[in-house]
């Protein structure tokens, strides 16, 4: 089972994205932050992929990015995919970097690919 944890400050993306990542049979969310802050009270050992989003009030995921441990695989997203962001983010450790606009089959497979590995940038982020 991958333990999930999503990072965003609104409720109703928070909420959607667990509901699609708990109907995989392999994925489990078991933590949801709405800041950055609340990301450093987690017992990140109990994390396998934290989904962080990258423009939050206070503590955001570039700043979340800086402050866990480099073991921690991030698969950043965000509404806008820029170099700029996508190079900051794996410049700072993110595994990967998906859109917002993403399918549920989307994200549930770069959630696994990170996981095991792998980097993900979501195709239509790289061309921005």
């Amino acid at each position: 089972m991958i333990r999930v944890a999503i990072v965003d400050d609104k409720a109703v993306v928070r909420d959607g994205l667990a509901f699609v990542l708990n109907a995989q049979s392999d994925i489990s969310v078991v933590a949801k932050c709405a800041s950055g802050d609340e990301v450093f009270g987690l017992d990140l050992s109990a994390i396998d992929v934290m989904l962080l989003d990258l423009y939050m009030p206070g503590t955001d995921g570039l700043a979340v990015l800086r402050g866990i441990n480099s073991a921690t695989r991030a698969l950043v997203m965000t509404g806008v995919g820029r170099d700029r962001d996508i190079l900051a983010a794996l410049g700072l450790g993110a595994s990967g970097f998906v859109l917002k606009d993403s399918t549920g089959s989307e994200l549930a497979s770069a959630v696994r690919a990170v996981h095991s590995g792998m980097t993900v940038i979501s195709p239509v982020a790289s061309t921005n």
